[in-house]
């Protein structure tokens, strides 16, 4: 995990995905520019997958469920 300088951005980087906690559209923005300009991306703004992990936000209950619905069918492979 990696923390921004100059904006209150937090984010990581795993393999080929890659998390931002932002507070500000823009500051998000700002660092996926340079990857889009460099490289074909898809992006996710719900933020409802990362690392194969389904991420269902309830902001307004106080909590998040997180589940990985495509391990248990692969594990019995």
């Amino acid at each position: 995990m990696w923390h921004h300088t100059t904006q209150p951005l937090a984010f990581t980087l795993a393999v080929d995905d890659f998390g931002i906690k932002y507070f500000s559209k823009q500051d998000a923005n700002d660092l996926v520019s340079p990857l889009q300009e460099k490289n074909s991306i898809t992006i996710d703004w719900s933020g409802d997958m990362y690392l194969g992990l389904s991420i269902n936000w309830q902001y307004d209950k106080g909590y998040v469920e997180i589940a990985m619905q495509d391990y248990l069918p692969k594990a019995l492979v």
